[in-house]
């Protein structure tokens, strides 16, 4: 296939076709119109679809309890963040996403933190340590990629990304 998925390089090889390869197709059979408009429309779409779905297979190389530590915490850290939002936020984080706050990022990241200090020994061979700086990164990590996809929607004029809870942005 064109992504090795045990290979080191498969993220470079993804962004070599996405921003190289395909770019030139898209000239060479739509010509120079839309690749400010268009083009950019389409690399997103593959890149939040195809090359993300691409990493969520390569968890299956990783240890079990490795790949239960990492979903563990990412779920902890969003429903920490919404929680501690709605419970405590007062500051607001983004003009991007209006219901996020400064209050509801400290409560996901402390949240994280203790869930990933709690469970590290029980399915990773991680330090406490290096528990605290996974949960801390996947914290910022999170609230990152959920600005992003929150100015993603604002562009395209879509409320949610999805339908499987009512009123949450999407999965």
């Amino acid at each position: 296939g064109l992504l090795w998925l045990d290979s080191p390089f498969t993220g470079a090889v993804s962004a070599a076709w996405i921003f190289g390869v395909l770019p030139l197709a898209w000239i060479f059979t739509s010509g120079p119109g839309g690749m400010i408009t268009g083009l950019p429309r389409l690399q997103w779409g593959l890149v939040l679809t195809v090359v993300a779905i691409g990493y969520v297979a390569r968890l299956r190389m990783f240890d079990s309890g490795l790949t239960l530590f990492l979903f563990t915490l990412v779920m902890s850290n969003d429903a920490a963040q919404y929680v501690s939002g709605k419970l405590l936020g007062r500051t607001r984080l983004s003009g991007v996403s209006p219901k996020k706050t400064w209050e509801g990022f400290s409560g996901g990241v402390f949240i994280t933190l203790v869930v990933a200090v709690m469970s590290c020994s029980l399915v990773t061979p991680f330090s406490m340590k290096h528990a605290a700086l996974i949960g801390a990164v996947l914290s910022v990590a999170g609230l990152l990629g959920d600005l992003l996809v929150s100015g993603i929607k604002r562009d395209a004029g879509v409320k949610h990304t999805g339908a499987v809870l009512p009123e949450h942005g999407g999965v």
